[in-house]
């Protein structure tokens, strides 16, 4: 409600100053033209230092959102995985293999629950590399921090993809719901996994 009445007010000013204006001769010196240019000339400045004042702190607040989102995918990318196999100890079998521990794979495995743990890790891969594509477009963040965020991920796959369970959901993800996101980065770092 207040702006409401700051606005009439203002109307009201406008209303009055311009009836002063035309009623008046002060608007024909030279002297009024003069501070109308300054004015115009003061408001014009003022302006363009307000337009680039706000770009730079919009920039600025566009640099530090993506770095915490960074910082944020790299450490979830990691510790949502081992939480994964933390919730279902019953893949204990499949954490091993993916980790590089000797383990013999148990007669009954839970083929369901491992695909569905795969395919968690290919949407978080999917998020973390678009993440990637897209910084190198704008190059939000430093080029050292997503390459750094890169390698964790091609060593992580790495280690993954001499699992071969983790190499079966491959082929499954693969053959029917991989984006080009992840098929482009697996041939370019994997490729005789395609």
């Amino acid at each position: 409600m207040n702006i409401f009445y700051t606005i009439i007010f203002l109307f009201s000013i406008l209303a009055i100053s311009s009836f002063f204006y035309i009623s008046s001769d002060f608007h024909k010196h030279a002297k009024f033209n003069g501070y109308l240019q300054f004015i115009s000339a003061f408001t014009i400045i003022f302006t363009i230092i307000a337009l680039i004042i706000q770009t730079n702190s919009n920039r600025e607040k566009v640099t530090a959102d993506s770095i915490s989102f960074y910082s944020d995918l790299k450490k979830e990318f990691v510790d949502e995985h081992f939480k994964l196999f933390m919730q279902y100890p019953q893949l204990n079998y499949y954490y091993n293999e993916l980790m590089g521990i000797n383990y013999n794979l148990p007669n009954n495995r839970n083929y369901t629950l491992e695909n569905q743990i795969t395919m968690v890790i290919f949407a978080r891969l999917s998020t973390v590399l678009y993440f990637i594509n897209e910084n190198k477009k704008y190059e939000i963040i430093t080029k050292k921090s997503f390459i750094d965020l890169e390698n964790k991920v091609v060593e992580m796959l790495s280690l993954y993809f001499k699992s071969t369970i983790f190499q079966e959901n491959w082929k499954f993800y693969y053959n029917t719901i991989a984006g080009d996101n992840v098929v482009n980065f697996v041939k370019k770092y994997f490729p005789n996994y395609i």
